[in-house]
């Protein structure tokens, strides 16, 4: 899937939000409001997948791209970001 992080998300969104950066407002635009940004552990930063089940929701995770974990901790920085574009996958069961 293609995320697009517009002007418009670097100008709305949050530094050092979860669920208002703007890779989690693409994200959530991409996705109709089922994926959030989140850091799981010094690994790095995490998108995840809300996904509905039998058993109720499940969350599905995969790694950001370098590009967008840089554009993320360039933008909680107060550094300089633009607009971008990058690809997503996320395994299936």
């Amino acid at each position: 899937m293609k995320i697009r992080v517009t002007e418009d998300d670097i100008i709305l969104g949050r530094r050092n939000s979860c669920r208002r950066c703007p890779v989690a407002r693409a994200g959530q635009r991409a996705t109709a409001g089922l994926v959030t940004v989140s850091i799981i552990n010094i690994d790095g930063l995490y998108l995840f997948r809300r996904r509905p089940s039998a058993l109720g929701a499940t969350m599905r995770d995969t790694p950001l791209p370098p590009d967008a974990a840089k554009f993320v901790h360039d933008f909680d920085e107060g550094l300089d970001v633009s607009p971008f574009e990058f690809d997503l996958t996320f395994e299936e069961d």
